[in-house]
């Protein structure tokens, strides 16, 4: 797998959105907003409450710098809802809405849902690189975005060491 890493010349110039940053980008998106927020927001409706938590915003998951993955790994999805600094002054709405879903009644009171707000970030990430939804969804998703096949290895090399690359 280290073909990945090695630099390769190529005989056109790669298209942007194959670098690794945007594929970095692409992955902690599809993490936080398909892995994590639809999966409580089905958790949700399936309790019958018509209240969801909206996505993490353009700034907070096209964040891919290495101190902020660090800073990240090691804080419950709980702490990262209720940290204002990672959000922008234009995402504020947003980050009360999720704030006060957190802290609402029906969400303190829900133990399916407690429990994955008291996991820590890296332990959901590497839930989520085993489940349904990376290695089926998420696959499908880029074949059908014709996507190619080593994008798609590339793709799924960067998501198995996205941990690792803040520690490099």
């Amino acid at each position: 797998m280290k073909k990945f890493c090695q630099k390769k010349r190529y005989l056109q110039k790669r298209r942007r959105f194959e670098n690794h940053d945007n594929i970095r980008k692409k992955i902690k998106r599809a993490f936080l907003n398909k892995g994590i927020i639809e999966k409580m927001n089905t958790i949700l409706k399936n309790n019958g409450s018509d209240s969801i938590f909206e996505k993490f915003q353009q700034h907070f998951v096209s964040n891919v710098t290495k101190k902020t993955i660090k800073q990240l790994l090691n804080m419950t999805l709980e702490e990262i809802f209720k940290k204002k600094e990672l959000y922008q002054k234009s995402e504020l709405k947003y980050f009360y809405h999720n704030l006060n879903l957190v802290k609402s009644i029906e969400i303190q009171e829900n133990k399916e849902l407690k429990n994955i707000l008291n996991k820590k970030y890296y332990q959901i990430y590497e839930e989520y690189l085993n489940s349904k939804e990376f290695l089926i969804d998420e696959i499908n998703r880029l074949t059908n975005q014709n996507m190619g096949k080593d994008y798609i290895e590339r793709y799924k090399y960067l998501a198995k060491n996205f941990i690792e690359f803040a520690f490099d």
